[in-house]
């Protein structure tokens, strides 16, 4: 396992680099900021829908400048991935995306599907946001048993409560530098009245009803909490290749999961995995306690250097 846990370098970068590209790419959900260009990487672009309906989407939100920036979609999804290149002999080294994983209804379900249409031995990629730096501040932290939950009961039985806590507590702050400053400076300040309304409308009414905002709220080290629960429960057919977390004023964490089928069969391999992943979760929290740490004792110096010259003056 690649471990780069460096708090001042991009996790995005650090993730980019590891990637081939001149194997085959397939990049989820890119609208008009992909990972990768064309002409760059052997890179094709997937999404649930296709160019014409997402352009529509957004032309109706009125934001034009991003509908004319959309890049064509090449595979829509039907049903899943699976079933969509399942009369193909497509298939690829890496599958990618970034911001994506949590606006899925079932992650679980999605990581299970994907493992069909990779290559032996690839990779599945992720860019995520860390809620501790996002709108999604004061949202619960999705859990284990809230994936597996959905993953057992399906999606009717918990969407109305996703979209619940993301209607009452989502804030209107997304710059991540301010947050590692100050935290949250805002509060929710929800329409009450409107959210019951379109939550018992989902009850009511489930299959004629969407939700597109973000279902699952993570950050770095929760993340890492629910792929050692995924290990324990033998759910997916993975190692852990490499993990960054969220690095200083920014708000994304990352990470990359390698194809491995032995590890569903291998206790002891599983069992190693669950160790290394809460040795980089605890990792994680120290290096924090260290740069906040540092920070402060650099801002007494200074405070004590101020203090020295005021005195110096009134000498």
């Amino acid at each position: 396992m690649k471990k780069d846990l460096s708090l001042d370098s991009s996790s995005r970068e650090k993730l980019l680099s590891e990637i081939d590209t001149n194997s085959k790419i397939l990049e989820i959900g890119p609208l008009n900021n992909p990972m990768f260009n064309k002409k760059d990487a052997n890179v094709s672009y997937a999404d649930i829908n296709s160019t014409e309906d997402i352009k529509k989407e957004y032309s109706f939100l009125g934001q034009q400048d991003l509908v004319d920036s959309i890049v064509p979609i090449d595979f829509v999804i039907e049903d899943s991935y699976e079933n969509t290149f399942k009369n193909t002999d497509i298939r690829f080294d890496y599958v990618v995306s970034s911001h994506v994983l949590e606006h899925i209804p079932n992650p679980i379900d999605h990581l299970l599907d994907v493992s069909k249409i990779l290559n032996s031995g690839g990779k599945v990629c992720f860019l995520l946001p860390d809620k501790e730096f996002t709108f999604d501040y004061y949202r619960e932290t999705s859990s284990v048993a809230d994936l597996y939950d959905v993953y057992v009961r399906g999606e009717a039985n918990n969407t109305p409560r996703f979209l619940l806590d993301n209607k009452l507590f989502q804030i209107n702050e997304n710059y991540a530098p301010d947050f590692w400053d100050n935290g949250a400076s805002s509060y929710p300040n929800p329409d009450v009245e409107s959210i019951l309304d379109e939550y018992f409308s989902f009850i009511d009414d489930f299959d004629n009803n969407y939700f597109s905002g973000h279902y699952w709220v993570f950050t770095d080290q929760s993340f890492l909490r629910i792929l050692g629960s995924l290990y324990m429960l033998n759910l997916i057919p993975y190692k852990l290749f490499s993990f960054y977390p969220t690095s200083y004023n920014s708000n994304t964490f990352g990470l990359i999961l390698e194809l491995d089928y032995s590890i569903q069969n291998d206790s002891e391999l599983r069992k190693n995995q669950i160790h290394e992943i809460y040795d980089i979760h605890n990792r994680i929290g120290q290096l924090r306690f260290e740069k906040k740490a540092n920070s402060i004792i650099q801002e007494n110096i200074q405070l004590k250097e101020k203090i020295n010259k005021i005195t110096d003056l009134l000498k």
